[in-house]
């Protein structure tokens, strides 16, 4: 049997003349344009015609990069000002040889929505081998974003063989580290006796209705029931450091917005959303939420299967 030396990490052969890599972040003005910028310098000379983008799940369509952003990568010599943010769709995922989610939660929301795409979906964490994300530095001083662009750009360079194998569409060699399964959909783990677990079971029993007979319902007086549910839950953390009530407000706004009773699948994305409150929420809960919920405007007929 013959063996493979794994002492000299080899770079595989060119990537065909049409890859594309498509980097996926939130709202594409921040890490997922950051990310772009530092890979294409690292693929001028191993693969100069690899075509690198990006997009987002969140809908900052034609927004521009955060100012942090453009002056982080300002230090590394790119100029990324004349970037726009675009929205992921069906199309861009078709069309990308390999898309990188820049952290686990923007893996979870893509192979959830483009689930035939799922065995080009990776995030950049698998593909440098490390259990380790970038944070959002969103709201951060610019020091901050400093900080992160090294890092983004040490993982790039850990990826960039693995990445490579990728495209040029060899087995590639398992990771150092295991990849880490998608989050489960949480299960109740509150005590009974909470003022918070009522209210759930309220909103939860609201929602199942709202889901099997839509019609049959004032939409206006259940609306008023799932915002008093969750001002109800906002006002119980369960632990130092639950985020219940930012998650709460993020929700609140969305069925407060709505006109019109909710289209099945954005009850569906409200039960996900709800299920997760029987845990404390963490920041890594409220960037999922705010994937989640990118495509809570999209158009009822598109389907995901």
């Amino acid at each position: 049997m013959s063996t493979v030396d794994r002492s000299v990490s080899v770079i595989p052969t060119t990537p065909p003349a049409d890859a594309t890599i498509l980097i996926v972040g939130g709202a594409d003005t921040g890490r997922a344009p950051m990310a772009v910028a530092l890979l294409r310098q690292l693929l001028a000379e191993q693969a100069p015609t690899c075509c690198v983008a990006s997009a987002g799940v969140t809908g900052h369509d034609d927004d521009p990069p955060e100012v942090e952003a453009r002056d982080a990568m300002a230090a590394f010599g790119v100029d990324i000002a004349a970037h726009r943010a675009r929205s992921i769709s069906a199309e861009l995922v078709q069309s990308a040889t390999l898309l990188v989610a820049i952290d686990r939660g923007i893996a979870h929301v893509l192979r959830q929505y483009y689930p035939t795409a799922r065995a080009k979906i990776l995030t950049l964490s698998e593909l440098a081998a490390t259990e380790r994300d970038i944070p959002d530095p969103f709201r951060m001083q610019v020091g901050a974003w400093m900080a992160y662009a090294h890092a983004m750009q040490q993982m790039l360079t850990d990826a960039l063989p693995h990445l490579l194998t990728h495209l040029i569409g060899a087995p590639p060699e398992p990771p150092a580290v295991p990849i880490l399964p998608e989050p489960p959909v949480p299960t109740p783990t509150l005590p009974d006796t909470l003022p918070r677990t009522a209210a759930l079971a309220r909103l939860e029993r609201v929602l199942a209705m709202l889901h099997e007979m839509p019609d049959l319902l004032d939409w206006p007086q259940v609306q008023r029931q799932i915002e008093a549910s969750l001002q109800a839950i906002a006002s119980e953390p369960v632990a130092a450091g639950d985020l219940a009530l930012s998650y709460t407000a993020l929700l609140n706004t969305l069925v407060h917005g709505a006109n019109a009773p909710l289209y099945p699948h954005q009850v569906q994305m409200l039960q996900t959303a709800v299920a997760r409150l029987h845990q404390p929420i963490d920041q890594l809960a409220l960037n999922e939420l705010a994937a989640l919920l990118a495509h809570w405007y999209q158009s009822p007929n598109i389907e995901h299967s």
